[in-house]
């Protein structure tokens, strides 16, 4: 299928993160084999909601992150971290190890340590609101600004649509913050 389209493209990818099979999915959910294969390669375009509350509750996703357009996860995935935004369909893979998630009480934000596996030197193209980087220790220059520790920059909406530039040393450690809330897997 040429475009299975965004639901069909986010279920696929919380599937893969989970790394749930059709056939678990479809033994944990009580549907078919057919009713799942057929949501999760976009041919069934509008599954009710109790189906897809059922898909949801087994990838441990909420009907609210599955519809709300401006989805955005990451996650650990051995030394790595992966980026997935729902709108783009190929993942930004980073070598920087995810090493925790901070509980933001109010559930504005989502807060997370990363540190850098190697140097890094590259444009970040990000489709979101806000996001605030702060250097807890190392080497970090956003857009040619080298950060101090425990400095904070905050980049806009504007600001990640045009790129920001990140030039990062190995070991570097950082806190990332992005506002609203986005889905954290560690």
């Amino acid at each position: 299928m040429k475009n299975p389209g965004e639901l069909a493209i986010k279920l696929q990818k919380a599937r893969k993160v989970k790394g749930i099979t059709y056939q678990q999915l479809a033994s944990t959910t009580e549907l078919s084999i057919a009713t799942i294969e057929s949501i999760f390669q976009g041919k069934q375009k509008n599954p009710t909601l109790t189906t897809l509350q059922r898909i949801c509750d087994v990838l441990e996703l909420s009907i609210d992150q599955l519809i709300n357009r401006k989805d955005f996860l990451f996650y650990k995935k051995g030394n790595k971290t992966i980026f997935s935004h729902d709108r783009v369909a190929k993942d930004i893979v980073v070598d920087a190890k995810l090493l925790a998630k901070i509980e933001d009480p109010e559930k504005i934000m989502t807060i997370t340590l990363l540190e850098a596996n190697n140097d890094m030197d590259y444009k970040i193209l990000i489709p979101y609101d806000l996001v605030k980087i702060m250097l807890v220790k190392g080497s970090l220059a956003v857009n040619n600004k080298k950060l101090k520790p425990l400095e904070m920059i905050q980049i806009t909406k504007k600001e990640l649509i045009k790129g920001t530039v990140l030039k990062i040393k190995k070991g570097t450690r950082g806190i990332l913050c992005f506002y609203p809330g986005v889905s954290v897997r560690i």
